[in-house]
């Protein structure tokens, strides 16, 4: 190569000007000034060798000393994706982020995982905790030990779940060895009550370790207990102490209180069950087996027992399938009290043809049959003998336009006295003597009367007064007496 030299003492205070600058010689295109180390400069060639080729849009990188090419970000003028050429985000990251990374297991990896791209990861390599805040405020973190907490950094409790709703109210997660579960505490964790599941059973806990309830495997609960038996609910209350009563079942609503108790007798091992409503008791039933309704000290099966109103109704026994409660009566047999001495018993029935009561014996075996019926009209039926010592109310007081029967011979000449034999009812077939209604009533029409026969076949049919007849019969042996008498003295 030829050089040319630059003359010396031309150039000085460290300046060059085009007036000092005697270089002669043109070189060649491209050929820059090169120093030739002894004070003199002379026309060159710079060679570069540099390879390498690039797509678009990817930032380039040196490949090796001498060679550039593609990296992994992609910058198309919007996104810029970091591993993929179709960022959808202002920074779009296919993989794994590592912070701090001072080695495999150092520093923190946000990404996915290398086995999956399913699975997303963040990984905290160090030993202090992962933490999420807002507004400048931490509001959950998952600490070194693996324990999840939400608005607190409390780790005093066992399990690894904590959640602080306020001051003094926390829910976590625990294990007594037994089972997991959940434990409501304060912020101390002194205080707690407690949910636990245990293998197929679930139980609840209070002050850390009483339990007080459990549901097991078959979805029957104890409250009290956990040895629960084949009941679906079963309660139990505290120790058996004499006389001393434990609620059992107690349900409250706008003030009024409805709840069962079961009464334990230490002595002689008797227990009672009670109702009460408005924490006043109600109904009992005793170790023998009676009920008690307004009474403690039922001694048959039942006893109903009620201190006022002097009377007034103790017990409806109602039927409505066949009627409702209105002003025409109800469907019903009460029992009560007219006074204090006279018992009330009365059968309403919603219709004109009210039935009253009705009492049925047996034919052969356990084939019932109606023998008698009181109607609620006052019409007792029965289908055999009345047995009775009575009295028919006679008082002259009671009677006005009171006169003798006359010609009473010739009224009871016009009756007739008859045997026959009964053609219906639980009588049919046996011989029997007496009147003819139709016959009594041409004479007698007052003491003959129409009455619905329901032990016959419920039709209606005559009846006779047969006591009315007395007077009459009295009358007509008078009448006969005086005939007879005139007869003598003659």
């Amino acid at each position: 190569m030829s050089q040319t030299k630059v003359k010396s003492g031309l150039i000085s205070d460290q300046s060059i000007t085009a007036s000092k600058l005697d270089v002669t010689g043109n070189g060649t295109s491209g050929q820059v000034l090169l120093s030739d180390g002894d004070g003199s400069f002379s026309w060159g060639d710079v060679s570069v060798d540099v390879n390498g080729v690039g797509t678009t849009n990817y930032i380039s990188k040196w490949l090796d000393s001498d060679t550039i090419g593609n990296s992994v970000i992609y910058d198309n003028g919007t996104n810029v994706g970091i591993g993929t050429n179709n960022p959808i985000v202002p920074l779009t990251l296919y993989g794994t982020m590592r912070i701090k990374d001072g080695g495999a297991s150092t520093g923190t990896k946000i990404g996915y995982d290398n086995s999956s791209s399913a699975n997303f990861q963040i990984y905290n390599y160090q030993t202090g905790n992962i933490e999420f805040a807002t507004a400048g405020t931490e509001r959950m973190r998952i600490d070194s030990s693996g324990k999840l907490l939400i608005n607190t950094t409390n780790t005093s409790a066992s399990g690894l779940f904590r959640v602080r709703q306020s001051a003094g109210f926390n829910l976590s997660t625990f294990t007594d060895g037994t089972g997991v579960g959940f434990a409501a505490t304060n912020d101390d964790v002194s205080t707690n009550v407690n949910f636990v599941i245990q293998g197929a059973e679930v139980y609840f806990k209070t002050l850390g370790a009483v339990e007080r309830m459990r549901i097991d495997s078959a979805g029957n609960v104890g409250i009290g207990t956990s040895s629960i038996t084949t009941s679906r609910l079963q309660i139990k209350g505290g120790s058996n102490v004499t006389t001393a009563y434990y609620d059992g079942l107690k349900v409250t609503s706008n003030n009024e209180t409805v709840y069962t108790q079961y009464n334990w007798n230490g002595i002689n091992g008797s227990s009672t069950l009670l109702f009460a409503t408005a924490d006043t008791e109600r109904m009992r039933i005793t170790s023998t087996g009676n009920v008690g309704i307004g009474t403690t000290i039922p001694s048959t099966p039942l006893v109903i027992s009620k201190n006022s109103p002097a009377s007034g109704t103790m017990l409806i026994l109602q039927n409505t399938l066949y009627g409702s409660t209105n002003s025409s009566g109800l469907n019903s047999i009460e029992f009560g009290w007219l006074n204090h001495t006279a018992a009330k018993i009365s059968a309403n029935k919603e219709s004109v043809n009210r039935t009253g009561f009705i009492i049925t014996g047996e034919v052969g075996y356990n084939v019932p049959i109606e023998i008698a019926r009181f109607t609620s009209f006052g019409d007792l039926h029965v289908n055999q003998d009345v047995i009775a010592y009575s009295t028919t109310i006679s008082d002259e007081r009671l009677k006005d336009n009171i006169v003798t029967i006359d010609n009473a011979l010739d009224k009871v000449c016009e009756l007739r006295g008859v045997e026959y034999d009964w053609n219906a009812s639980s009588r049919s077939g046996q011989h029997d003597m007496g009147v003819i209604a139709q016959e009594v009533e041409k004479v007698f029409p007052f003491i003959v009367r129409e009455k619905e026969m329901p032990l016959v076949d419920g039709n209606t049919y005559k009846t006779v007064d047969y006591e009315k007849l007395v007077g009459v019969l009295i009358e007509a042996v008078k009448e006969l007496k005086q005939e007879i008498e005139i007869l003598k003295s003659k």
